[in-house]
């Protein structure tokens, strides 16, 4: 996937920044006693590791669900693109998708995943309830819509414009099924 050129180089940058794990988290600037800095993510009481960022916080558990039900609308049922481990390397299977259908659902999942590591830094992380979260996947899968845009791909485009036309209720179902599995208490408006 890096060698997607026309991909944006910041997208490129990030996901070879997450290979070598060197990107910043809440856990490191603890470590590197930062003041003010608390390694625990204000979501689901996890340490907020770059990795827990990610694929098991909030913002990347939605994305995740919104990839699983545009699979879904696609009638792509194999087992395998629907599998949690799956959606947080994202490689290529050739008896479901070509290389370029690959290629352009990698590059919105990659710029999704750099938005989402962005919003964690964001100062009023911490008081993000169901619509803020649905606002930030949007607004993740609205970049991402203007990569697949520029370089004429359908298929992410096809994706993008799916997931932003998501209901608030499905966001709301899909943030309190996430609540759940976490430690975190309901959100208190």
């Amino acid at each position: 996937p890096l060698t997607f050129s026309d991909l944006p180089a910041v997208t490129r940058s990030f996901h070879l920044e997450y290979l070598h794990r060197s990107l910043y988290s809440r856990n490191k600037h603890f470590l590197m006693r930062n003041t003010n800095s608390s390694p625990i993510c204000p979501h689901c009481n996890e340490i907020g590791t770059s990795a827990h960022i990610l694929n098991d916080c909030f913002l990347a558990q939605m994305i995740k669900r919104s990839f699983k039900a545009f699979f879904k609308h696609k009638n792509w049922k194999n087992s395998l693109i629907m599998d949690e481990t799956f959606l947080e390397f994202f490689w290529w299977v050739p008896k479901i998708w070509s290389h370029r259908e690959y290629k352009e659902l990698w590059s919105v999942w990659a710029e999704v995943r750099r938005h989402a590591h962005a919003c964690d830094s964001l100062p009023r992380f911490e008081r993000f309830g169901p619509q803020h979260f649905m606002a930030k996947m949007q607004t993740a899968f609205r970049l991402a819509a203007e990569v697949a845009y520029v370089n004429r791909f359908k298929l992410a485009t096809e994706l993008c414009n799916f997931v932003i036309d998501i209901d608030i209720r499905q966001c709301q179902k899909w943030y309190l099924d996430i609540e759940k599995q976490t430690r975190r208490t309901a959100f208190q408006q």
